[in-house]
């Protein structure tokens, strides 16, 4: 489990920055470290996996429905690395899922904060404790900002499923 400050979540006054490259501190590659939107997510690195993933998702359509009327006041804080194969592969999935569902806009940081994390599991000044090496990427969902649950990498069901399931949606 790791936390992130939730000022930073909700309601910091100061002006974030997103979508910021550097070269990743052990392998020298450029990666997005702290802040990032979906915008940032086609940068040039992490773009061909982030296009793939939003073209070929297909979700269970009424799982989607029922998602569009449960998160109306859901907040996901995504935590990833673009360096890492289980982000490649997962979050674009996940945003896929997200734009899929009618309603709900995951381009607006109030419904989605990523965070972008170095090799050695660092977001730059964003403060992340007790992240695990092979948990990447890291789901935390919030309704009326408190935590109601987590995934963790790549789950064993699909995507939208282990959401619904979070949200106790009956299936």
């Amino acid at each position: 489990m790791f936390y992130v400050a939730l000022f930073l979540s909700y309601g910091c006054s100061h002006k974030k920055t997103y979508n910021e490259v550097v070269k990743d501190p052990v392998t020298g590659i450029d990666i997005l470290r702290g802040y990032a939107n979906a915008d940032g997510l086609k940068v040039s690195f992490f773009r061909e996996y982030y296009l793939k993933g939003l073209e070929t998702y297909q979700g269970d359509s009424q799982v989607l429905t029922d998602l569009s009327v449960k998160l109306k006041d859901v907040k996901f804080v995504l935590v990833m690395g673009t360096w890492d194969d289980q982000s490649k592969y997962q979050v674009p999935r996940f945003m896929a899922m997200l734009f899929s569902v009618k309603g709900y806009d995951p381009t607006v940081s109030q419904n989605v904060e990523i965070i972008c994390i170095d090799s050695k599991y660092q977001a730059g000044s964003i403060k992340l404790e007790d992240i695990e090496n092979d948990s990447l990427p890291v789901v935390k969902i919030f309704k009326k900002g408190e935590q109601i649950g987590e995934i963790k990498g790549i789950p064993s069901e699909p995507i939208e499923l282990a959401v619904a399931n979070i949200l106790n949606i009956k299936r």
